[in-house]
C-alpha cells in the first residue's frame, strides 16, 4: 500500500519468512530479518527514522503481549507508528503516532511522520525523550520496583 520509494522497511522478530517475502512480492524495499542479535538490533534502531508496531490490537496475544518493543523503540527518541493496544498506558497517546488498524492507516500516519520538518521532528524527540525519562528510565524503573516490593 505504501508507494513511497525513498523508504526502507525491516522486519524483525518472530515471523514466517517465506510468507512475509510472498506477501510483499518480493519488493527491494522490504527486508525481512526475523530474529536478530542485539548488536543487530541495535544497528537496525540506530539507522531507522520511524519504527512501526503493526500489532493487531483486536488479536489476544497482541493485548497481553504488552510492552512488546515499544518502550525500547521509544529510547532511541524517534516516533512510533502504531495501533491503540488497550494495554498501553494512557501517557502512551502523548508519544506514539496513533494510526487506525489498516494498511490505509499505516501509511497515512508513516507519510505524515516522514514528511515532517526538521523542528516538528526535534519537537517530537524532545517530547518523547521527557517523557522516556520522567517515566521510563532505569532509575524510575527501579523505583517502582523497589516501592512494589516494600508493598508486598
Amino acid at each position: 500500500v505504501c508507494k513511497r520509494q525513498d523508504v526502507r522497511f525491516v522486519f524483525c522478530g518472530k515471523c514466517n519468512k517465506k510468507k512475509m517475502w510472498e506477501e510483499f512480492g518480493n519488493d527491494p524495499r522490504v527486508d525481512v530479518r526475523g530474529f536478530v542479535s542485539d548488536s543487530e538490533m541495535d544497528e537496525i534502531c540506530r539507522s531507522a527514522d520511524v519504527f512501526l508496531n503493526v500489532r493487531d490490537p483486536q488479536i489476544g496475544d497482541n493485548i497481553l503481549n504488552y510492552p512488546s518493543k515499544v518502550p525500547q523503540y521509544l529510547a532511541w527518541g524517534k516516533p512510533v507508528v502504531s495501533t491503540w493496544i488497550d494495554s498501553f498506558s494512557p501517557d502512551f497517546r502523548n508519544v506514539l503516532d496513533v494510526c487506525d488498524n489498516t494498511p490505509e492507516g499505516f501509511v497515512q500516519v508513516l507519510n505524515a511522520v516522514l514528511d515532517r520538518g526538521m523542528n516538528e521532528k526535534l519537537m517530537k524527540y524532545n517530547v518523547i525523550r521527557e517523557w522516556f525519562t520522567r517515566n521510563k528510565s532505569w532509575n524510575v524503573q527501579a523505583g517502582r520496583l523497589v516501592g512494589f516490593m516494600k508493598n508486598l
